[in-house]
């Protein structure tokens, strides 16, 4: 079941909202140009390319964060 708020909680996590929005935005430009530097080397050993574990796990928890909320 999904939970409702009232105005004034909502009104109370925005700058929480808007904090943690923001670092997922950075994480995601991580991810993004982690991303691509392994690619580049993969392409000269073999081996696959994926995101680095602990960026990651961070976006994980933060997108957990929003979904008990």
């Amino acid at each position: 079941m999904s939970r409702r708020y009232t105005i004034e909680e909502a009104d109370a996590l925005v700058p929480e909202v808007a904090e943690r929005m923001a670092r997922l935005v950075e994480l995601q430009q991580e991810a993004a140009a982690h991303l691509g530097r392994a690619r580049r080397r993969a392409r000269g050993n073999g081996h696959g390319a994926g995101v680095d574990p602990g960026v990651a796990g961070e976006i994980s928890q933060a997108l957990e964060w929003f979904e008990e909320r």
